[in-house]
């Protein structure tokens, strides 16, 4: 009987968790598509519902993740983060443009990783704008390793005393941007 009652409580204890994160992606979800809020909330997913999500970001980051080919029980948390980069700036020169009066030039130079306007306006007048778009995937995942330098014997590896290390790997999809450094900081009890 009290291992039955045990049973039920440490079920309890796992379903309220489960709701729990389940209300969290809810709310999480809401405020991704209400335009009035400007901030972001951390879903709460298993692996197995990453695996079957149908959201288009999540199975992104999930092929990405499988691309660098981290195991399903090494994954601590994905991130995404989109950003855009837009510069427009105008110069006026002094002295006239030798261009037909009247004449104004526009074109532009485009690829799926940025974008250039040029215009050229008589009698003085070049302006410029550039866009240049940003996809970061962030994957921290959880390896095991020694302590002390690994021992040669392999017997002797066997017993060395392991720490877990979370490796955080960011993924650039544009080829024109380099990440100089990264820091990730987390805060524990």
């Amino acid at each position: 009987m009290a291992s039955l009652l045990c049973y039920f409580i440490s079920d309890y204890r796992r379903l309220r968790s489960r709701y729990s994160d389940a209300r969290n992606n809810i709310k999480a979800y809401e405020q991704l598509y209400d335009s009035t809020v400007n901030q972001n909330r951390r879903f709460e997913l298993t692996i197995d519902e990453l695996n079957y999500s149908r959201d288009s970001i999540v199975q992104e980051l999930n092929k990405v993740r499988k691309e660098n080919k981290i195991l399903d029980k090494k994954v601590k948390s994905l991130s995404y983060v989109s950003s855009v980069v837009e510069i427009h700036d105008t110069l006026k020169l002094k002295d006239t443009l030798r261009i037909y009066e009247g004449a104004s030039i526009d074109t532009a130079f485009t690829s799926p990783w940025y974008n250039i306007d040029f215009h050229l306006a008589y009698p003085d007048t070049l302006s410029i704008g550039v866009s240049i778009p940003s996809e970061k995937y962030i994957i921290a995942s959880a390896n095991r390793e020694t302590i002390d330098p690994p021992k040669k014997c392999f017997l002797a590896r066997l017993f060395q005393k392991k720490h877990t290390v979370i490796d955080v790997e960011v993924i650039e999809k544009n080829p024109y941007i380099r990440a100089n450094q990264s820091r990730f900081i987390e805060v524990v009890d």
